[in-house]
């Protein structure tokens, strides 16, 4: 395939253009699709397996659940030649045009991306917080053990306690 466009821009592309083209509302045949999508993204023409990919991506898309298929329909043969009355035709599907709105496949990994993003921050953020406790932490411990004779069990066991809380978030 073409170094100029990524598979996930021609799927993007391909479902663009059926949630958007006012001309396949009823369907339209792989070979309306084909031409006009083309038509619109003339970077594809240059593109020389891209019936075949587009064959592919109109199969994805179906098992995603973004456009339908209507199965062709025969007629009944005449003289032992099957007869269609119309070839299968894709339909965006209810799906399709919400996923479409949503910046379709593009908009999803950008989507998981941020989400990655964000736990990253998170982490770091805690690990930033955790790393703060310690001067406080060191400064009361100090305390506590100057006045080791003084110092009730409860506050020993309050510095523990810090200390394995303080522990289990740094790991």
């Amino acid at each position: 395939m073409n170094n100029k466009t990524t598979s996930i821009q021609r799927i993007d592309w391909v479902l663009e253009w059926f949630a958007t083209s006012g001309l396949v509302k009823n369907g339209c045949d792989f070979n309306f699709a084909y031409k006009h999508i083309v038509e619109k993204h003339p970077v594809l023409s240059e593109e020389q397996d891209w019936g075949i990919e587009l064959i592919k991506i109109l199969k994805k898309l179906e098992k995603d659940g973004y456009i339908d298929v209507i199965p062709e329909t025969q007629a009944p043969p005449v003289l032992g030649i099957k007869i269609y009355s119309h070839p299968k035709l894709y339909v965006i599907s209810f799906e399709g045009d919400v996923f479409n709105e949503q910046r379709g496949y593009k908009g999803e990994i950008d989507k998981d991306s941020l989400q990655e993003r964000r736990t990253t921050q998170t982490l770091t953020m805690t690990k930033l917080i955790a790393i703060g406790v310690i001067p406080p932490m060191l400064y009361y411990m100090v305390e506590i053990i100057k006045d080791f004779k003084t110092t009730p069990l409860s506050e020993w066991i309050f510095a523990l306690a810090c200390c394995i809380g303080f522990l289990s978030i740094v790991r």
